[in-house]
């Protein structure tokens, strides 16, 4: 699964804890590399999430939390998981 906009990665903890596949995605170097050092057993990239550097389909699921009021439009940039 993928989280965006994952910070540091603690939204993502709970999936990766549970068993998930877990990555963290987020546009801050910053964070994700506070998260590394906290959980280096999580996978963590840097991407934009409104251009993100993953195909289609790679994911069977996607979540977003507080970083979805920084995406303009999100059903324009993501067509295939919004309604």
């Amino acid at each position: 699964m993928l989280d965006l906009a994952a910070g540091t990665g603690s939204s993502a903890e709970p999936f990766h804890d549970a068993g998930a596949h877990a990555i963290a995605c987020d546009f801050s170097e910053g964070m994700l590399a506070v998260g590394r050092r906290r959980r280096p057993d999580m996978t963590f990239i840097q991407g934009d999430a409104m251009d993100l550097p993953f195909g289609d389909g790679q994911f069977d699921a996607v979540t977003i939390s507080f970083g979805l009021r920084n995406v303009a439009d999100p059903p324009r940039r993501w067509p295939r998981c919004c309604v």
